[in-house]
């Protein structure tokens, strides 16, 4: 069964920052980066359950699951009885991602279907 996918707003406010800064590192480069992690993130559809369960005890109750995408971490959700991942948030490994998680800058939003 392929799994449909949907990006909260919060991850595509973070995917516009991964753009932003990306073309400032590299003004008229591709979008190399970019283009690497959507096409990770794709790959959910096939395989929901390629990432890693989380180590949070509150956000393993969620279902909540995370795949490293080139230098960025995806934080996931799959609902079986729907066929859905949905991605929560997309963050930059510098980042203090666990410490974002812990505080709970995953809650629900509106999710959208890309």
């Amino acid at each position: 069964m392929k799994y449909k996918l949907f990006y909260t707003l919060a991850a595509f406010k973070d995917l516009e920052e991964i753009k932003v800064y990306s073309l400032a590192a590299n003004p008229g480069g591709p979008l190399d980066c970019i283009q690497a992690i959507l096409s990770k993130l794709d790959s959910l559809c096939e395989f929901p359950f390629l990432g890693n369960a989380v180590s949070n005890p509150t956000l393993q109750y969620a279902n909540c699951r995370y795949l490293v995408c080139e230098k960025h971490v995806a934080l996931y959700q799959v609902d079986e009885s729907i066929g859905s991942v949905f991605i929560l948030r997309v963050l930059s490994h510098f980042q203090d991602w666990k410490r974002i998680l812990d505080k709970g800058q995953t809650e629900q939003e509106e999710k959208i279907p890309l």
